[in-house]
């Protein structure tokens, strides 16, 4: 779990988040011309992204499986975290969604959620819900990021003392290589001491 040190102090996982902003968008396709294939020309994951229970309840009892992937892998889930639909969250959840399914990037819902299109508290709950189920903070993306780091960038300290750190979640994993940093580090580095405070207080370096 570490960071690459720049010399700006709230910037050193920006250029990768950004990275993952642009992957996101392509894996989502475009909602404004979606090609033939895209989530967006599909009626299951418009529902998701506009937050259309009545017509994702409808294709479920059709036959829909609930983690059904588009041509890119993507979830009716990853859909609905990338829009910050608080309730459809949950809904796809109770029906069994599965949130640390990756799509071919290796993406999974909570990363969706945390580069994805929701502000605020639409995003505070959304992250609230995927962690409550079980989504993993800790799951390496295909850029080696993983989501607390960008939970860190995003100011999401709340959600982050959510998080249970064992032995099986470590918070950081050996010991940090010549131009890396940790969590902790990382979060004294963004001006933030009282969760540096919280992240050694779980045994980050």
């Amino acid at each position: 779990m570490i960071f690459t040190s720049t010399k700006s102090s709230r910037t050193f996982a920006g250029a990768v988040i950004a990275a993952f902003v642009v992957t996101v968008s392509l894996s989502c396709a475009s909602t404004q011309k979606p090609s033939e294939d895209s989530p967006g020309s599909d009626p299951w994951f418009l529902a998701a992204r506009t937050a259309d229970i009545p017509v994702l309840e409808g294709m479920l009892q059709g036959g829909k499986p609930i983690d059904e992937t588009s041509s890119v892998g993507v979830t009716a889930l990853m859909m609905a975290s990338r829009h910050s639909n608080p309730e459809t969250v949950q809904w796809l959840l109770e029906k069994g969604a599965d949130p640390n399914k990756p799509d071919r990037d290796g993406l999974a819902s909570l990363m969706y959620a945390l580069v994805g299109l929701g502000r605020g508290v639409k995003l505070e709950k959304t992250v609230d819900i995927l962690l409550r189920a079980g989504a993993n903070p800790f799951q390496l993306d295909g850029l080696g990021l993983q989501p607390i780091q960008v939970m860190m960038e995003a100011g999401l300290d709340e959600q982050i003392k959510q998080v249970k750190f064992t032995n099986k979640k470590p918070c950081d994993l050996g010991q940090p290589k010549p131009g890396q940093i940790s969590l902790a580090q990382g979060a004294r580095k963004l001006e933030n001491p009282e969760l540096a405070t919280f992240l050694e207080a779980q045994g980050c370096w």
